[in-house]
């Protein structure tokens, strides 16, 4: 039955958990300035009413699952002297529209996971590193700035993010790791830069909308299934540093009519663009070894 709850200056600890399951909780209230430095895992879990939240000044800390499963919760101001957010701290919250993300933050890690409503989302460039599933069915995400000092997109970072149109990949990225934008269904455009060297397994899986991707030629390696039905690319070129195109590539790009591959391309694995229409004759070495079904057997690859 509570509704309401006051934190006044004289509190200085809050114990894990202490408000979990408060159904009925609609307003939560720090005296300012606080003593809280803390806030702890899974404080806020299950209070389903809370629409609003303002952390003050002077927390320094949002811990585990601080806000799982405020399904109602709308809106969270942060103040800059937080230090460090842990996992998942919003986690279904599903109608979550408004957050900041302060500049006093170094890494996050899967804290949006499904939250449907977020549409926008800043990520300050004090962020080095963004841990896997971290916008996991965001379905509503359209905008995302990246941090220009992360390397690594993690793995299902942005997976089913189907509102998702465009998105450019910072600099300093070296790894987008499996199925990153796997089921972005709307993503039409990525814009790539040099210095990216590994892409993972199903990194852009089912992407139907992706147009031509022109990857930079500093990719050394590639796995499996990376463009694994993206219907909509019509043209893929090989980048010149990647000697092994993985098995299933490119399966099932029903309209990837024109490949472009390098003279040092030695290996093409299994069904890498078995189910494609490719009209060019590939012209390969006979020395590049060819797995089962890479192409189809219209297409003439051999000179």
């Amino acid at each position: 039955s509570l509704l309401n709850f006051f934190i006044p200056f004289s509190v200085d600890t809050i114990e894990k958990g202490a408000l979990s399951g408060c159904v009925n909780l609609k307003k939560i209230h720090f005296e300012e300035p606080t003593n809280i430095k803390k806030i702890p895992t899974m404080l806020f879990h299950g209070c389903s009413s809370i629409e609003e939240i303002k952390i003050p000044d002077g927390v320094e800390s949002i811990e585990y699952l601080a806000f799982y499963r405020c399904f109602n919760l709308k809106k969270i101001t942060l103040p800059n002297s937080i230090k460090s957010f842990g996992g998942n701290i919003c986690d279904c919250c599903e109608k979550l529209e408004d957050i900041n993300i302060p500049n006093s933050i170094t890494s996050i890690s899967g804290c949006f996971n499904r939250c449907y409503l977020l549409k926008e989302i800043i990520i300050p460039d004090s962020i080095t590193s963004i841990g896997s599933k971290t916008f996991h069915y965001c379905s509503s995400l359209v905008k995302v700035i990246l941090s220009k000092n992360i390397k690594t997109i993690s793995s299902s970072t942005f997976y089913e993010c189907i509102s998702l149109e465009m998105i450019e990949i910072p600099e300093n990225v070296r790894t987008i790791e499996n199925s990153a934008f796997g089921y972005c269904t709307k993503l039409k455009k990525i814009i790539f830069h040099n210095g990216l060297e590994t892409i993972g397994q199903s990194v852009f899986i089912s992407c139907e909308s992706l147009e031509s991707p022109d990857l930079p030629d500093t990719i050394k390696s590639m796995g499996s299934s990376t463009f694994n039905g993206c219907s909509s690319i019509k043209v893929f070129r090989i980048p010149k540093s990647l000697t092994t195109i993985p098995n299933y590539c490119c399966v099932n790009c029903s309209n990837l009519e024109h490949v472009v591959i390098h003279p040092d391309v030695s290996d093409i694995a299994d069904y890498a663009f078995h189910g494609c229409a490719i009209k060019d004759d590939l012209h390969l070495k006979s020395t590049v070894n060819i797995s089962c079904d890479s192409f189809d057997p219209n297409v003439k690859v051999f000179e």
